[in-house]
Parts: structure tokens; sequence; C-alpha cells
């Protein structure tokens, strides 16, 4: 466990104040709009963090790194090529509203095909409960999906492309990064649950246990 020191509070001309986060592994900027009731204290306060928990936060507040929990999906135009939706151009948030829903935005990769296998798995198991599993790759082709879907039998991930007249836009309205692998989120009653930017197959048991925590925890709790 890493000990974060932060100094007493600076203010910028705009009244937000700025915390200087000081960690072993790292120097981090932070800008906080924080509501302080009595001002800043003037004594030196100790924060603890780990390295994960601080770079999360800080993951989780950029811009162009996926959804924030606590955000709204939109809806977006994908071309369905593979799985239940195959022939559509069906937006998942307008077809299947406030039902469950996993979607992950990845490139043409080992990892995604990877993680496609894995994805089919939890649809299936998953399919009584109505979750939604779609992979909407952010380059690649249909023929490559086809192929993808084709030697690896996956049959209900909804596997698609994006749209070229809106990618742009739709990419941005999710605040993905095409430059990184992918973007994975998890989301019901049009609220981001979870979110993970690029997961890897071996992180997979993550995802797994987003699903269970964050969807099926209260029917664990019935008898």
């Amino acid at each position: 466990m890493s000990i974060h020191r932060y100094s007493e509070c600076s203010s910028k001309g705009n009244g937000t104040p700025l915390i200087v986060f000081f960690s072993r592994s790292a120097l981090f900027f932070l800008m906080l709009p924080l509501l302080i009731q009595t001002g800043c204290q003037s004594s030196l306060k100790h924060l603890r963090l780990s390295d994960g928990m601080l770079s999360n936060t800080i993951l989780n507040n950029s811009e162009n790194r996926g959804l924030a929990v606590g955000d709204e999906v939109t809806a977006f135009n994908p071309l369905h090529i593979s799985g239940p939706d195959a022939g559509t151009k069906h937006c998942p948030v307008c077809t299947y509203l406030d039902q469950p829903a996993i979607l992950i935005f990845a490139q043409n990769s080992a990892n995604t095909v990877s993680l496609a296998n894995r994805l089919e798995a939890l649809a299936e198991k998953h399919q009584p409960s109505d979750l939604n599993v779609f992979l909407v790759l952010t380059d690649g082709t249909a023929a490559d999906i086809e192929q993808m879907a084709r030697s690896n039998q996956l049959q209900h991930l909804s596997i698609s492309l994006l749209d070229p007249a809106t990618r742009t836009d739709d990419l941005r309205a999710w605040k993905v990064d095409s430059n990184r692998e992918n973007t994975v989120v998890l989301y019901r009653d049009y609220i981001v649950l979870w979110k993970h930017v690029g997961l890897r197959s071996a992180e997979f048991d993550e995802l797994e246990l987003a699903v269970q925590s964050q969807l099926f925890a209260e029917e664990e709790l019935i008898p």
C-alpha cells in the first residue's frame, strides 16, 4: 500500500482547488471540483491509496477513456455482421432499452478473438436473464468478423462494425480512444455500472465478477 500525500489546498483563479498527489510510483496532478464548506485546511494531510486505485480514479475522469460509472449510455449506429442481430443496423441501446448489456469497442486483434470466445460463453450462460453482449470492432472488415465467428463457432455474441458515416461521432459520444485496444462497458437501465479500458483475456474474470456483483448479487440473496 503506497502513501500518497497532498499538500494544503491552493486555488486557481476560478476557485477550483488544486490537489497534488505524490506517489512512490509517479507524480500526479489532479484537478477536482471540491465542495468545501469550511475552506481549505492548512495542515498537511495524508491519503492512503493504492497505486491502482489512484490510476483508476484518473482513468475514470479522463474524457477520452470511455464513459465513467454513472454516465448515461447513448445511441450509436452499428452494422451487425454476426450473432443474434446479424444483417441489421439496430442500435443496441434503442433496441434492448433498459436491459443489461456488455458493450466492448475493440481493435481487431488476437486478444479480441480470445475475448470473443469468453464473451460467447458468457452470453450463452446468461441468455435466460436477458443479458445482451456486443462486440464492436473499431477496425477490420465484415469478412474479418465472418471468419472470426465461423472459426470460433460464435452464435450468441453479437459482433458488428461501426457505420463509417457516423463512426467518429459514435466513438466520441462513448468517449472511446480507438488507439486503445478495447473499452469495455457494463450497463443497465441506460447507466454505466462498470467499465474497463484495455481488458486482456487473462483478466476476463474481472468482467465476470462485475457482471455477477452488479447484476445478479440481489438474486443470490433471495431464498
